[in-house]
């Protein structure tokens, strides 16, 4: 190569490199300052120091003095080639998918990048890269086809990753030219690189206005400064609010968007998926019509499925409308409904229920007080009844007025137990025992025994209550019915029960027609779960046989 060749190329590669890198290098310093430290950013300033990795080292390459040093800037000039587009590919799928390629896939690319770079590093030992190299040119082996191949494969795919994603990001809004332009600089530095490389192979004229020399840095630079502006203009790479294709894409809420002159624009899958119709029809009043919008109640009805839609007037002319799926929520409020009107049946039927609960109550309360009223009046009065015939049969004075005197006392201590209304937990104690409690039954017109066999079990005071009313009540009967002079008590206390005789002296009844007085017997030993029979026959009083668990 003469002097003057090598001068001119020098001149050039100087020309173009040193002010590329430049702006790259304070290009990247704005964006790193400006750009949110997302993974996809971070990933994205790895390609920028890739780039700018290769360019100094090119530049440097070109400026050694020594062949050493050549070789040295040239290993560190590869690693940026074979580094950029394994890096490529993980940026094209955080922005395109927002995520990182599979754990296989990134295997395969990182064991292709590297091992790329070992052949430029081993050349020395085999000569297959560079078949030539000195201080001054060099010439390519037959590796050197092969590996940049494999660079290419990787670069092609992440830039047909990055071209489909500026063109779907970009459909919702009026930008979609940005997105066709970053397309045409994102493929124009790969047209470079293989018109560079064809000239270096075939013989094919060479166009440029300068001298030769690998253009492709250069134009990977262009190409990612482009991409810088409105990246950061449109924060593409952190809300991305026009090409943010995954969130866009992927929302569980349709968007439209239309024109002040009501024509469509623009809709995600969302709205395609729920509404087809809009493949054939671009008004947005149609569209309205057809979802049978109630503009009102913001609500519409399309294929028995409820939507809501909120339309937000933007500027540029341009609107939106967002769309909501809200079936499950007006088919749980049809249920709610239906539950509450249920609840609404049940409360009243309850209440209903609590009506006739306590007026059965009331009325049970009602016959408890009667029979209570029965078994003392009754009994007061019978004690009465047989006093006066008794009355009749005295003649002295003093007689008398001793009768009278209980007969007073009885009809005192009646009177005080109907007014206390709880007559018989007010006639005893509780420590009282059966003995002292039926020594009050005693009266003159019939004479009450007590006689208790066994061994005598404690009884509680509820017991004691039920059986004082239940021999109230016998010696009622005995007097009124009977007309018994005597009356028996005889309780038998056994290991696992009791059970008491009830005898009287009295005339008996052939025929036994329950009243009040043995209905109420018969309930109260209910109460206590015993169980209870009576018999006469007719001639020698009456019998009523009671057996009490213990």
């Amino acid at each position: 190569m003469s002097i003057d060749k090598l001068s001119l190329t020098v001149h050039t590669i100087l020309l173009f490199h040193i002010p590329a890198i430049i702006f790259v290098y304070f290009f990247t310093l704005y964006f790193s300052y400006k750009a949110s430290k997302t993974k996809t950013s971070i990933t994205f300033l790895t390609i920028m120091a890739s780039l700018l990795l290769w360019m100094v080292a090119k530049v440097l390459k070109t400026l050694s003095p020594t062949l050493e040093l050549r070789w040295f800037f040239v290993v560190l000039q590869y690693i940026g080639v074979h580094s950029l587009g394994f890096l490529m590919i993980h940026f094209a799928f955080l922005y395109t998918k927002n995520r990182l390629p599979s754990k296989i896939f990134t295997a395969i690319t990182l064991v292709l990048s590297v091992g790329s770079f070992i052949v430029v590093l081993t050349n020395p030992l085999h000569h297959l890269f560079y078949s030539y190299f000195d201080l001054y040119r060099d010439r390519f082996g037959p590796l050197f086809i092969p590996t940049q191949i494999i660079q290419y494969v990787l670069i092609i795919y992440a830039v047909f990753l990055l071209i489909l994603g500026y063109q779907k990001n970009s459909i919702p809004y009026r930008q979609k030219l940005v997105g066709w332009l970053l397309s045409f600089f994102t493929v124009a530095p790969l047209a470079v690189n293989v018109y560079y490389i064809l000239f270096k192979l075939i013989d094919i004229p060479w166009i440029m206005p300068f001298a030769v020399f690998d253009l492709t840095p250069i134009s990977i630079s262009l190409s990612l400064i482009f991409f810088i502006i409105p990246a950061l203009k449109l924060r593409f790479l952190d809300l991305r609010k026009f090409v943010n294709h995954h969130i866009y894409n992927h929302l569980s809420q349709g968007i439209l968007t239309f024109s002040d002159d009501m024509q469509i624009k623009a809709y995600n899958p969302f709205c395609l998926q729920r509404f087809p119709f809009l493949r054939e029809h671009s008004h947005f009043n149609y569209f309205i019509d057809e979802i049978n919008a109630d503009l009102n109640e913001h609500k519409a009805l399309y294929e028995n499925n409820t939507y809501s839609f909120y339309v937000y007037t933007g500027d540029k002319g341009l609107n939106h409308c967002f769309i909501n799926d809200i079936s499950m929520l007006a088919q749980s409020e049809k249920e709610l409904e239906q539950k509450s009107l249920t609840l609404k049946m049940i409360h009243e039927h309850l209440q209903s229920n609590s009506q006739s609960k306590l007026a059965h109550e009331l009325a049970m309360l009602k016959s408890s007080f009667a029979q209570d009223l029965h078994d003392i009046i009754g009994h007061s009065l019978t004690v009465i009844i047989a006093s006066k015939k008794s009355l009749l049969m005295h003649t002295q004075t003093s007689t008398l007025k001793n009768e009278m005197l209980k007969l007073r006392n009885l009809l005192d201590s009646s009177i005080q137990i109907i007014q206390k209304n709880t007559p018989s937990t007010q006639s005893f104690h509780a420590n009282d025992s059966l003995e002292k409690l039926f020594n009050t039954l005693k009266n003159p017109m019939i004479n009450v025994n007590y006689i208790a066999k066994g061994e005598i079990i404690p009884l509680s005071s509820t017991k004691k209550n039920t059986l004082f009313r239940v021999a109230r009540e016998s010696v009622t009967n005995a007097l009124k019915h009977g007309k018994a002079k005597n009356i028996f008590f005889i309780f038998h206390y056994h290991s696992d029960c009791l059970k008491i005789l009830i005898h009287d002296d009295g005339i008996g009844a052939k025929n036994i027609t329950p009243g009040m007085g043995l209905n109420g017997i018969q309930q109260k030993i209910s109460t206590l779960k015993g169980t209870l029979s009576f018999a006469s026959d007719g001639n020698s009083g009456f019998h009523i046989n009671i057996t009490l668990p213990k």
